[in-house]
């Protein structure tokens, strides 16, 4: 994981967006409740193409249409100042109530809630070693 930002949420659940972490997304995106974690990821419309035409290559349709009902996303836009709504079942999911943690991860951005961040990180940190050994680097 690269880039961690923050920024508060609003009570109506707005959020402004970084610009800087924006720019890989663009202004328009899809966010997506994440398979594995307890957060959100944002792609680019492109990036999110890309990745269900993947999935449905390479599995089930039966079980590509489970997980993309699961992901739940939507398309988004920032508003002039930067900002998009999120919606509450969102929010709820990620456990998102002021703070917003981003993560840039490849070529999406997931926000978090910091406990769970945390709590993630310290998992990732613990099976670093297995995750290396089951990995292919080629240079």
């Amino acid at each position: 994981m690269k880039t961690e930002d923050r920024a508060t949420l609003s009570a109506s659940g707005r959020l402004n967006f970084p610009p800087r972490l924006r720019a890989g997304v663009g202004d328009s995106f899809v966010i997506a409740k994440a398979i594995r974690e307890r957060c959100l990821q944002v792609y680019s419309k492109e990036h999110w193409d890309e990745f269900e035409k993947n999935l449905y290559r390479d599995n089930d349709m039966l079980d590509v249409d489970a997980t993309l009902r699961d992901m739940d996303k939507r398309y988004a836009s920032v508003d002039e100042q930067g900002r998009f709504a999120i919606p509450a079942a969102f929010r709820e999911f990620a456990g998102l109530e002021t703070e917003v943690h981003f993560k840039t991860v490849g070529r999406k951005v997931e926000f978090w809630n910091k406990e769970e961040l945390d709590k993630t990180m310290a998992a990732a940190a613990a099976s670093k070693e297995e995750r290396l050994k089951r990995m292919v680097f080629r240079g």
